[in-house]
This record gives C-alpha cells, sequence and structure tokens, in this order.
C-alpha cells in the first residue's frame, strides 16, 4: 500500500497508527517490531551517518582509499566500543519507546531491533515491564527461555549491543544462520509486524529473513499482517526484493511520508490499543 501524492498522507499516516492500534487491542496475539535507527533519533542516539563518520575518522590513514564497510571487521571489538559508548551515552528513552514498553505489561511484544542501543530496555525498567534482552548470536537457549511468557518484551538483538558486541561491517550483516532464521520468522515476522524506523533499504540480511518468511507461509491465506511505516520522500520504495516476499507472505500496509514521527505513531497506536483491552491491570 504506497502513498499518493495527492494525498493527505501526514493524516493517513495517523489515521493507519490509530487503526493498528485497534487491530493490537483486539487481538490476544503477540506483536513483533523491526525497528531500525530511526526509532532511537528521538532519544538522543546517533544517526547511521555519524555513526560512519566516526569509524571513518578513527580509521582514515588505516583504511584510506578502502571501503570502510568491507575493512571495518578488522578492527577489534574494544575499539569499535570505545568509538561508539561516547555517541550513546546521554540518550534517554524516548516517548515512543515509553509506551510501547507499556503496552508490554498487556502484550508479549517480540522486538526484531536493528539497532544497537538499550532504550527499549530503559524504558520497560521505567515503567515497570519485564524484558529480556539478548544479542542474537548468542547462544539458541536463550532465545527459547526469552519468548515463552505471555507478556513483557523478548527485545532481539540483530546486530548486537553497545557496549558488547557491534557488528555493522557488510560481510558481518551478509545473513543469519538458517536455525536463527527460522526463530526469527516463527516468534517475529509470524505475527502482526510493526516496522519504524528503518526503511528496509540497504540490509544484507534482511532478505534472506524474509524469504524465509514467504517459504513458510501460504501466499492464499496470510496468517500475518505487516504495517510499515517509513519515514521517506512520499513513494519512497524499500528494497524490492523485500516488498515482493512481504505482500505474497502477510497482509501488507506500507506508507511513507517524511513528516512520519515514531514517537507519535507508537503512542497513538498504543494509546488505541490500550483503550481496547479490557481489563485494566496488567497480567
Amino acid at each position: 500500500m504506497s502513498t499518493s501524492t495527492e494525498f493527505d498522507t501526514a493524516k493517513r499516516w495517523r489515521k493507519l497508527a490509530v487503526e493498528l492500534g485497534g487491530v493490537i487491542g483486539r487481538s490476544n496475539r503477540p506483536v513483533c517490531l523491526l525497528l531500525g535507527a530511526g526509532a532511537s533519533l528521538s532519544s538522543g542516539c546517533p544517526t547511521t551517518g555519524e555513526v560512519f563518520a566516526t569509524f571513518e575518522e578513527a580509521t582514515q590513514a588505516r583504511f584510506d582509499g578502502m571501503d570502510l564497510m568491507r575493512a571495518i571487521q578488522t578492527i577489534p571489538e574494544h575499539e569499535r566500543q570505545d568509538c561508539l559508548r561516547p555517541l550513546f551515552a546521554d540518550a534517554v528513552p524516548s516517548s515512543g519507546y515509553l509506551a510501547l514498553a507499556t503496552l508490554a505489561q498487556y502484550r508479549r511484544v517480540i522486538v526484531l531491533n536493528l539497532n544497537w542501543d538499550d532504550m527499549f530496555i530503559q524504558a520497560c525498567h521505567r515503567v515497570g515491564a519485564a524484558v529480556a534482552a539478548f544479542d542474537i548470536a548468542s547462544d539458541p537457549g536463550t532465545w527459547v527461555s526469552a519468548t515463552q511468557s505471555e507478556t513483557g518484551v523478548v527485545d532481539i538483538h540483530l546486530h548486537g549491543i553497545v557496549g558488547e558486541e557491534c557488528r555493522f561491517g557488510t560481510l558481518e550483516t551478509l545473513s543469519f544462520p538458517s536455525e536463527t532464521e527460522r526463530f526469527l520468522v516463527e516468534n517475529g515476522l509470524r505475527q502482526t509486524t510493526v516496522c519504524l524506523g528503518a526503511s528496509i533499504n540497504g540490509e544484507n540480511d534482511l532478505p534472506g529473513l524474509f524469504r524465509q518468511h514467504l517459504i513458510r507461509s501460504d501466499p492464499m491465506r496470510p496468517t500475518s499482517q505487516h504495517w510499515y511505516f517509513v519515514r521517506g520522500a512520499a513513494n519512497f520504495d524499500a528494497n524490492d526484493r523485500l516488498r515482493q516476499a512481504l505482500t505474497r507472505a502477510s497482509s501488507l500496509t506500507y506508507i511513507s511520508d517524511t513528516d512520519i514521527d515514531f514517537d507519535e505513531v507508537a503512542t497513538l497506536m498504543v494509546d488505541r490499543a490500550l483503550a481496547l483491552i479490557s481489563g485494566g491491570a496488567p497480567k
């Protein structure tokens, strides 16, 4: 579902956020969030460009004339962390993260996190929501135990966590092992999935993951629905291979606009969901 230049997209993405909240509020199914760097900008986290510039400045003599994205994996992890930690030092979770963490008191929220930051973890601690966070590169035994509860956040970092390990280079983010893809599809993409702050354009490892989602789905009877709020120019299209796989595997709602705001989408969505959830008290 693409935007039209003749459509009031600013009003439409807000309406879609509220409608999505209704979908979530009427269902007991878990919610999957696919979060990119744009989701954390209002929390004070760096842009991808700022991260790139930091690494470029730190390695300009060593990597002169080289492709940084292919050379970066030769830098020891401790040096990467020395470069990255200052960029995240003053970050605090925004209203959008706090809203999503509040939803997790009533529904299980699976986060496929493309970011290194711990904003979701901090937000959960602030509102009192249970959270289990781990790097997808960790022991698979960790994955299973973290996905059993009916409520709370399962924060799965696909490219590492700042302070531990951060994967950035082309070869480091080329693809996921098949076992990892199966886990992410079954526990994430087969649920109602919301993409915020990620253009899904230029990612190396997502095409394979989305292909697995397609393989494990019945195109004639989609079992999940995906909602993509992409902050980009009107009619901006994400990676065609990803969109084709998604359209065939899921019911897809996609909108792009330069004014889409992560905090507002999250707040509108959660407010509507909570208004529909009966009981009042967290489970």
